[in-house]
């Protein structure tokens, strides 16, 4: 792992980011929406336990557009023309979690969750399966990272967005959650999408934007020569409030099309195409012409206002 290193806080506001993250610990979030009061007691009861027998804290991830919440049951403007759309599908992978620190990056460890966590990998899932989201998505959903507690000197949070080399190289069909779902699956590349998002301007026709390694030669995942897997920092991270992901800023200064960006063709070059697929790819952390992860493109991974 390679370091760098970052300048630090006060102390002052050290310890005031510890105390938020320490504090964190103690609040649990559901994982959807949707549950019953029911359901929701028992996620609650659940997460509580995982964390108080692992150490861990639990963060919260939301979907926004413009610091405002979006779901599957609304309409909300983005691009350059200020276009009407909906979310259809949101789905993508976090891994390689680290705590930033004035001495370089500390790996962070995600425990075990049925469904959601495994082997340091989380899925996101922020589509409950209504509204708009019907006939793409599922009910079931995740709007949380459980993680191990920051250092007492920690200033931010670093991930990666997509999978490691081994995870992209599992079979889908012969692996546990959350690696053996059909949707988050390139069949063609032997490997996973690391991020599923699609929009609709009109309810029906949407716009695709699936990330994942490209460029492939073999029938690993691991032959492909573009990895695109991105690579985020977010300082004075607030565990209690999380971070959220911003599609207006995504699409900021772009317009509107649902011209697809999708790893089996590279439309890059295509007229149609207007620079959308290039730049929402480096907007993830990822330097699009080599394919490695770069934080200074990422755009829209944000603190939860």
């Amino acid at each position: 792992m390679i370091h760098k290193r970052f300048p630090g806080p006060s102390n002052a506001r050290t310890r005031q980011f510890t105390t938020l993250l320490l504090l964190s610990a103690s609040l649990v979030w559901t994982l959807s929406a949707a549950c019953t009061p029911t359901e929701a007691d028992s996620d609650a009861e659940m997460l509580a336990m995982v964390a108080l027998a692992t150490g861990s804290v639990s963060m919260p991830v939301s979907l926004v557009a413009n610091d405002q919440s979006v779901s599957c049951n609304q309409s909300f403007t983005v691009g350059s023309g200020n276009t009407s759309v909906q979310i259809k599908d949101f789905r993508v992978y976090l891994s390689e979690f680290a705590w930033i620190t004035p001495d370089g990056e500390v790996s962070a460890t995600l425990p075990d969750i049925t469904g959601w966590q495994k082997d340091n990998v989380v899925l996101i899932d922020l589509e409950d399966g209504t509204g708009f989201c019907s006939g793409t998505g599922t009910t079931d959903t995740n709007s949380q990272v459980v993680l191990s507690s920051p250092p007492a000197n920690a200033t931010g949070l670093a991930f990666s967005v997509g999978l490691p080399a081994s995870q992209n190289d599992l079979n889908n069909t012969t692996s546990d959650a959350p690696f053996n779902i059909a949707q988050m699956y390139w069949a063609w590349a032997s490997g996973f999408k690391f991020a599923n998002f699609e929009l609709s301007a009109d309810g029906v026709n949407a716009y695709r934007f699936h990330l994942g390694s490209i460029d492939c030669s073999g029938s690993r995942a691991s032959d492909c020569a573009r990895a695109m897997k991105g690579r985020i920092q977010i300082n004075n991270v607030n565990v209690a409030t999380g971070i959220q992901f911003d599609v207006k800023d995504w699409f900021d200064g772009l317009a509107f099309a649902t011209q697809p960006c999708m790893g089996a063709s590279d439309p890059t070059t295509a007229l149609s195409d207007g620079g959308r697929c290039q730049t929402l790819r480096e907007r993830m952390g990822i330097n699009h012409t080599t394919g490695a992860g770069n934080p200074a493109n990422a755009k829209g991974f944000e603190l939860r206002q």
